[in-house]
């Protein structure tokens, strides 16, 4: 199948609107992984905040 693909249009872009457009999508995983890493951030400090305080209830 993917030989039928490349044989109806191989050349007819130019490479380099290839190359933006992989370009604009690695930058777009970036920022939603730099978005993820901030939030599983957040999570984790909120998490351990939780966890302290639950340590804190159960000793009194």
């Amino acid at each position: 199948h993917q030989q039928q693909q490349q044989l109806h249009g191989p050349n007819l872009l130019p490479q380099s609107v290839f190359k933006k457009k992989l370009q604009f999508f690695q930058e777009e995983k970036n920022k939603e992984l730099s978005a993820l890493r901030q939030r599983i951030r957040e999570l984790e400090v909120s998490q351990r905040a939780s966890s302290l305080s639950d340590s804190k209830r159960r000793k009194m």
